[in-house]
């Protein structure tokens, strides 16, 4: 894995590391940020990174040579790492271009921490709960599982109805 991913040759393999959760909204894995063929045919403009280590420098000089905006949220996988920032920040990005383009929020396997970030999106974009949003993610990504302390902090989310104050 890690020469595929250290590796600036063409990707051009089918791309089945990403679901489309909602119209315009996709969920995947580190891969699913390479083959940046994929991300053009689905229209994403918008590659949301939630991981630790930052992407190779190759890729996201691709990204600007095909229109692609990166963002990324250096973020670890743990249940004590405070998301709901997070979860306010990406909730913006992707209600602001999701009506135009594609967006891709991605970690490293696609199951935690971009998991959230869809539940959470789900949860405010449809004024529904997190068991509700979490089923709805599931039924076009399986395998999203947000981590205990994810999960608990989108119950936080839920209850302060999706908005985080900053003290």
């Amino acid at each position: 894995m890690a020469e595929l991913i250290n590796n600036p040759q063409p990707h051009t393999t089918e791309n089945t590391n990403m679901d489309e959760i909602v119209p315009n909204l996709w969920v995947g894995n580190i891969l699913s940020t390479y083959n940046t063929q994929t991300l053009k045919e689905y229209k994403i403009t918008h590659v949301l990174s939630l991981i630790d280590k930052p992407l190779p420098l190759w890729l996201t000089a691709k990204y600007k040579e095909c229109g692609i905006t990166h963002i990324r949220y250096q973020i670890l996988d743990e249940g004590e790492v405070d998301i709901l920032p997070i979860l306010a920040e990406t909730y913006a990005v992707i209600e602001k271009h999701i009506g135009t383009s594609g967006i891709l929020v991605h970690c490293g396997l696609g199951i935690s921490r971009s998991g959230s970030v869809a539940v959470g999106y789900l949860m405010r974009s449809r004024g529904i709960g997190r068991d509700e949003a979490l089923a709805l993610a599931r039924e076009k990504r399986g395998k999203i599982q947000p981590n205990e302390g994810f999960w608990g902090q989108l119950e936080v989310w839920g209850a302060r109805e999706n908005q985080v104050v900053n003290m």
